[in-house]
């Protein structure tokens, strides 16, 4: 039981007809009303409770985060906030669930039609220790699979992005960058053969934090249906030697896949110059190790990406910037006008919403007020408009989403208008998060390293 100890449970909710479609797709669904509760991460422990019959099935791990639409065809869209999860051990299921559950001290509440569900989604490593007990034969396997925090892998899972290009507001310089000269060579392998391109590389992507490098990646994968591993800086935890071992696995595994995407995140922490890791012994073995590694693809024109992303470029050593490693180089922007009006209509999209919003040349008029914010300060500035809208809904009507499983009558809700956006930039609910000394900084370096 040791490997589950800092590991969440979930509990998604399905019915009758439901049950049998997210057993057999490996995905579990969410009305759009709950979405916002579920908050599994990958690696988390999920069950699927039958609420009709009062069933509970395990134990799955989620091998994806919570996203929207990941199978668009599954329950004829009625269910689109989904997670991908995977079978661990053989398929068990536990009767007369709500017992079950409210012994082991989950706080329940009744729908409109008389079902027990739990009030909340997602639990803490003390319930999911005691309901993995009602599995008792799992407990074993899923020690195995290797996604406890105690050797880093949940942040190195491999897994299949949902969402391509489409799904990145703006960046169109980038996105064309990247297609004609990492995308491509993948697509069309005879041309590439035929001109001797390589169907690979190393990309690193840098530029302001919150302009949408790590989902440029994943969006990558996804257009040449490569898988996705991503890598953090704490796959460095561990005892002397298992970091670099640990690192070896990884790229061993990744250049056995038909097509795979090595993302590095906080490169600068991972790729540091070796001046700045002097006083660290772990750093002073893993940077050479990740060296040799970038190398090794390269040799065996191995059919991998590897990209990197960063905030600081500066920090990374130019060892890795040289031919052969991440000699492909581009800075993502923050947002231009066109990209802020593509951002604010993806960031408003699916909330109930004024007419006024509704007018492209509105949301125009309001992106030309956010000039230097980046996608991150804008999804930060329409959450909160909308958390200060969802507060006065509660306050007019109180008994409105009060069943966990209720879909809310959009005729019931308050809309966010642009008059709600505009007075949440008055009181300074978000605010740009970039300062001009960074942009400078990034300019400079630009000049030297753009690739």
């Amino acid at each position: 039981m040791s490997g589950l100890e800092g590991r969440n449970c979930s509990i998604w909710i399905c019915t009758t007809p439901t049950e049998q479609e997210c057993l057999e797709r490996s995905l579990f669904g969410a009305s759009d009303a709950l979405y916002g509760r579920e908050k599994t991460k990958k690696g988390d422990v999920c069950f699927l409770y039958n609420i009709r019959e009062n069933r509970l099935w395990g134990v799955f791990e989620a091998v994806s985060d919570p996203d929207w639409d990941l199978d668009p065809q599954a329950w004829e869209g009625k269910f689109r906030y989904q997670i991908r999860v995977r079978l661990v051990g053989d398929l068990q299921r536990i009767e007369h669930a709500s017992g079950v559950l409210e012994e082991v001290g989950l706080k329940m509440a009744r729908t409109r039609f008389g079902e027990l569900v739990p009030r909340f989604s997602v639990f803490g490593p003390s319930i999911t220790r005691q309901l993995l007990a009602r599995f008792s034969p799992v407990a074993d396997a899923l020690s195995q699979v290797g996604s406890s925090e105690s050797d880093g892998s949940r942040e190195v899972l491999i897994y299949k992005p949902e969402r391509g290009f489409k799904s990145v507001a703006g960046l169109e310089e980038v996105k064309r960058f990247i297609r004609e000269r990492m995308v491509e060579p993948f697509l069309y392998p005879a041309i590439a053969r035929a001109y001797r391109l390589r169907a690979g590389g190393g990309l690193l992507l840098y530029g302001p934090p919150g302009t949408g490098k790590t989902l440029i990646a994943q969006a990558t994968a996804n257009e040449i249906d490569a898988e996705f591993l991503r890598i953090t800086p704490s796959v460095v935890r561990g005892f002397p030697g298992e970091p670099e071992r640990h690192l070896e696995l990884l790229f061993q595994e990744a250049m056995r896949k038909p097509r795979c995407v090595i993302f590095i995140d906080e490169a600068d922490a991972l790729l540091a110059k070796r001046e700045n890791i002097a006083s660290s012994t772990v750093m002073q073995r893993v940077v050479p190790t990740l060296l040799s590694l970038f190398t090794n693809v390269a040799d065996n024109r191995a059919p991998v990406l590897i990209i990197a992303a960063t905030n600081s470029p500066w920090d990374i050593d130019e060892a890795f910037l040289r031919p052969g490693r991440l000699d492909l180089r581009l800075e993502v922007p923050l947002p231009d006008l066109p990209a802020r009006v593509e951002l604010l209509g993806l960031k408003l999209a699916g909330r109930p919403l004024g007419e006024d919003l509704r007018d492209r040349g509105n949301l125009l008029k309001l992106a030309e007020r956010l000039e230097g914010w980046s996608g991150a300060d804008i999804e930060l500035l329409v959450d909160r408009v909308a958390l200060e809208v969802s507060r006065v809904q509660i306050e007019v009507d109180p008994e409105v989403g009060k069943d966990p499983l209720e879909e809310v009558d959009s005729e019931r809700l308050l809309p966010i208008t642009l008059a709600d956006l505009e007075d949440g930039l008055r009181k300074g609910l978000a605010a740009p998060s970039v300062s001009r000394a960074q942009l400078d900084r990034l300019r400079e370096w630009s000049a030297q390293w753009s690739g």
